[in-house]
């Protein structure tokens, strides 16, 4: 009996010891921080392949952005807020009137050739993009040609407006080339120079190998920012994102820049991929003409607002990817007043809303009437498929408090130019791309 006793007692306190043992290697191992190593490269799949890779020449193409942003600089950059922050520029002055800029450059920047960037890159760039013949966006060029450019000294220089323009500082993350390899190229021969293909800029990141199939970027080693944690990043060409999406799954890349919304379902049961989400600079919307009779009628807006189930768009639509919008300014602005709140689903608000200002229901008819109007106007769409099941939704919710949409579906460069530029229609549904960092939403 005292041997089992004691024998008992020894299987407590090994029970006990290992208890012991193993609560402090949980304790070791809960307050250990995981510290990345530096070196190896990052595999990302693309949907498309480069046209131009030159920040003046990328504005076409989303792959030519995404790959100029980690070759090139401008004088600022925008952050994570949508604010104006220092870049290859240091600090800046603006005069009391808002019609002189004064950039000061770092001086301890260099091309990836090892040459110094000056004063007279920064002139370079203003000049071709205000070149007759320049290629690029007619947008950029139509901000830039009334621009005066200034050299102050060797890393200083003067901008000057002809009239006060507040959304300028935005415009200024303009990445520049390089006066010493273009200086002799017309801006008419830009477009087919073989620096597009081998470009050379300022960035963390410079071009190593370009194919059909990738592009290698390696990391510059004289970069002025903090070292990134990866040498490499490899970006592989496929011809659409679900196509980049297979790539992952056959392992031929570590990551995709884009998930589909009709893909996010397969994607979410996808073993040991990881994903993120966060909000694109773009929003839809339906612009409504004020000179309609009908859409000028403040009441009839609202009601439009009650009546559409937003959310059930985004889940039916996108498969939940997508925010609810409470204007123009994109929630992540600096400019967005969070003490806004979306307008909710409310169809009874909208009918009441209605019936106060007159619209009445009429039996037999589906659109509402007021006097000799009918509640009833086109509403225009592009010929995105996306965009037409967004139609189809708002058509239906509109129809069940009594305003009737007739859907007209439209060439998407047909919307722009010959619709929405010259102001000729009533309603037009409309996904807005690539939303300035300015929250000027004009």
């Amino acid at each position: 009996m005292a041997i089992n006793v004691r024998w008992y007692i020894f299987l407590i306190i090994v029970v006990l010891a290992l208890l012991v043992s193993g609560l402090g290697w949980y304790i070791w191992a809960q307050s250990q921080i995981s510290v990345p190593e530096y070196g190896g490269a990052f595999i990302e799949g693309l949907a498309g392949s480069p046209l131009y890779l030159n920040p003046l020449l990328s504005g076409y193409n989303q792959v030519d952005r995404d790959i100029c942003r980690l070759l090139f600089d401008g004088l600022t950059t925008i952050n994570s807020q949508n604010q104006v922050v220092p870049n290859l520029a240091t600090s800046w002055e603006i005069s009391d009137d808002g019609l002189e800029y004064t950039f000061h450059l770092r001086q301890d920047v260099y091309w990836h050739d090892g040459v110094l960037l000056t004063v007279e890159d920064v002139l370079f760039t203003v000049r071709v993009v205000q070149d007759p013949a320049f290629a690029g966006p007619p947008e950029l060029a139509a901000l830039w040609q009334q621009v005066e450019a200034e050299p102050l000294d060797m890393f200083s220089v003067r901008f000057r407006l002809p009239q006060a323009y507040a959304p300028f500082l935005s415009y200024t993350n303009l990445g520049l080339l390089p006066v010493h390899l273009l200086d002799d190229v017309p801006a008419s021969e830009l477009l087919l120079h073989p620096y597009n293909r081998a470009p050379i800029g300022t960035g963390p990141f410079q071009v190593a190998e370009l194919t059909q199939e990738r592009i290698v970027l390696e990391r510059n080693p004289d970069d002025f920012r903090p070292r990134p944690y990866v040498d490499q990043v490899i970006f592989y060409f496929y011809p659409t994102y679900q196509a980049a999406l297979q790539g992952y799954r056959q392992g031929q890349v570590q990551a995709v820049s884009r998930v589909l919304p009709e893909d996010v379902a397969s994607v979410w049961e996808e073993e040991g991929l990881e994903v993120y989400s966060a909000p694109l600079s773009a929003h839809v919307l339906v612009f409504t003409n004020l000179d309609s009779p009908i859409l000028g009628d403040l009441a009839v807006r609202q009601a439009l607002m009650y009546a559409t189930d937003r959310q059930a768009i985004i889940s039916d639509v996108l498969n939940g990817q997508g925010v609810l919008a409470s204007g123009p300014i994109m929630p992540f602005s600096w400019a967005y007043d969070h003490a806004l709140s979306p307008y909710q689903h409310d169809p009874q608000a909208a009918a009441q809303l209605l019936e106060e200002a007159g619209w009445a229901a009429i039996q037999g008819e589906a659109a509402r009437q007021k006097g000799d109007l009918a509640l009833s106007f086109q509403l225009l769409v592009g010929d995105d498929a996306q965009m037409i099941a967004v139609m189809d939704h708002l058509v239906r919710q509109w129809h069940e408090v009594g305003i009737v949409a007739i859907p007209r579906v439209v060439g998407a460069a047909d919307l722009v130019n010959s619709f929405l530029r010259p102001r000729s229609y009533e309603a037009a549904l409309f996904h807005w791309r690539e939303v300035p960092a300015d929250p000027d939403a004009y």
